[in-house]
């Protein structure tokens, strides 16, 4: 099955995700914008192929990583783009944290190569996906209207991660939680 670690995005930013992608989306229909409800940070994809005793095991390791970590702090930080403004594919919308974040995806990454799925290549860039080019690239009139963009939500506390299955269909993903781990660790 498809399955991926995460963050759930906190509820005033999601408010606020909400509003801006309804605005954007009308713009047209070159993009596929995400739906609120559905955005998340990812700490680990796990791939499409993920079996259910590899799930089994990954969940035990993530409950100690998360039993280890505590709440995480997060506020919105800028707005990005894959592979770049340039040549934008992906708008996403960065989150930042008080250093509780880059570790918490390392142990994700650590036990998920324990439990055997292989190692992430790329670097951990802790983001919310924002919508998708539909063709080549997202229109420079999109990109400029996001670029920009940067909710003031303040900070919130995201008290757990989540192991989800993901299901691709017509209307986008549907994303089921198959474990939720909470963030329980002391202060760091």
């Amino acid at each position: 099955m498809r399955a991926f670690v995460a963050l759930p995005c906190p509820p005033r930013l999601r408010a606020a995700l909400g509003q801006a992608l309804e605005a954007w989306r009308g713009a047209g229909t070159s993009v596929r914008w995400s739906r609120p409800e559905g955005v998340h940070l990812t700490l680990r994809f796990l791939g499409d192929d993920a079996d259910r005793d590899r799930l089994e095991e990954l969940g035990g390791r993530l409950g100690r990583a998360a039993a280890a970590t505590p709440p995480l702090t997060l506020r919105p930080g800028p707005t990005g783009a894959f592979p770049g403004w340039g040549r934008a594919r992906i708008l996403w919308l960065g989150l930042e944290d008080r250093g509780g974040l880059v570790p918490l995806a390392a142990a994700v990454e650590e036990a998920a190569r324990r439990a055997g799925f292989p190692a992430e290549e790329r670097p951990f860039t802790p983001h919310l996906t924002l919508g998708r080019a539909k063709g080549a690239r997202v229109p420079v009139p999109i990109v400029e209207a996001v670029r920009g963009w940067r909710p003031d939500t303040g900070e919130e506390t995201v008290e757990e991660i989540v192991l989800y299955r993901s299901e691709l269909g017509p209307a986008g993903p549907r994303h089921e939680p198959l474990a939720r781990h909470s963030l329980s660790g002391g202060p760091s």
